[in-house]
């Protein structure tokens, strides 16, 4: 094993991956592990506040990396792998931020909308739906899987199989499009 290893230490990231996607190895997991696991974890710790959480954070992103490895085309392992650690970040934050609210700050009493407020609202979210409507189906899709579903870059881009960077591009220019609707709307 020892000497697996020794051997793999010598490789770019890039021939790391392409390895792996041939053989499986454990020690070439280990050589990126021993490369990027400190970064992985201080970018845990950065999200996430509390070292036990970042540790166990990290400790699951190295474990899904084979099957992550085998799924995905990666030109740039540093990067990718900084993209999939940060978004296993996000999304353990948005499940918190579901189940762990404090009753403390929850509102028990909440003071009536006026009527006029009521149809504000309805109105507002009317227009939005037609300008949903009125984007090109990829767009509508990314972003209501990004809002509205909650999915990260990466569950999307496996979802409609196409790139993370395609997913962020639709996001991006779904929003853009969206405002200039909206903004033609108001006018």
């Amino acid at each position: 094993m020892i000497f697996g290893v020794t051997k793999y230490r010598k490789y770019t990231d890039e021939d790391l991956v392409k390895a792996f996607s041939k053989n499986q190895s454990r020690d070439i997991l280990h050589v990126l592990f021993e490369r990027y696991g400190h970064l992985v974890l201080g970018l845990c710790l950065k999200y996430l506040k509390q070292m036990e959480d970042a540790e166990d954070l990290c400790s699951a992103i190295f474990q899904k990396l084979p099957e992550l490895i085998l799924k995905h085309e990666i030109r740039y392992f540093k990067s990718w792998l900084y993209q999939v650690s940060r978004n296993e970040c996000l999304m353990l934050l948005r499940k918190k931020k579901h189940t762990n609210i404090p009753l403390d700050n929850v509102q028990l009493h909440c003071e009536p909308e006026s009527e006029a407020e009521n149809l504000s609202r309805e109105q507002n979210i009317t227009s939005l739906e037609k300008a949903m409507q009125q984007l090109k189906p990829i767009q509508h899709s990314c972003i209501s899987l990004f809002y509205l579903q909650e999915l990260s870059y990466e569950q999307i881009s496996l979802e409609l199989k196409i790139s993370v960077n395609k997913v962020k591009s639709h996001i991006q220019n779904g929003k853009r499009n969206l405002r200039i609707k909206l903004d033609r709307n108001h006018e």
